[in-house]
């Protein structure tokens, strides 16, 4: 899929893009900021150990672009003990004012899945 260019990044000088990759990785990042996030979850076993093999900083993000409205969904791991409802929260908080301010680009949507709780550095699958 071509990235969507805004107007306001076309000039006489060419057009700048921002690829939906670019989108996943500010998003992780800022969801690895949020107090209570003890990492980001592909989804399933199979899914972390390629991740982690390939050093993917965005497993667990996906993102849907729609003209200049962006959507984007997060797996993540919460850390035992903070209320997962305001870590939720605090994510879509993180999230949206990061992509926003860094890409220009409308967040439609943060939509949090908090998929295992992390215990003092072990991690237990709940599903």
């Amino acid at each position: 899929m071509e990235a969507y260019v805004p107007d306001y990044v076309r000039s006489d000088l060419g057009k700048v893009e921002i690829d939906t990759g670019v989108i996943r990785i500010i998003a992780a990042l800022a969801c690895l900021e949020v107090d209570g996030v003890a990492a980001m979850s592909g989804g399933g076993w199979m899914e972390d150990l390629a991740d982690w093999f390939n050093k993917n900083l965005s497993k667990g993000v996906t993102v849907v672009m729609n003209q200049d409205q962006v959507t984007v969904d997060l797996k993540v791991v919460a850390k035992y003990g903070h209320p997962l409802h305001q870590v939720g929260r605090d994510v879509q908080e993180k999230v949206r004012y990061a992509v926003e301010s860094m890409t220009g680009l409308t967040v439609k949507a943060v939509n949090v899945t908090i998929v295992d709780v992390q215990f003092d550095g072990v991690s237990e699958e709940t599903h």
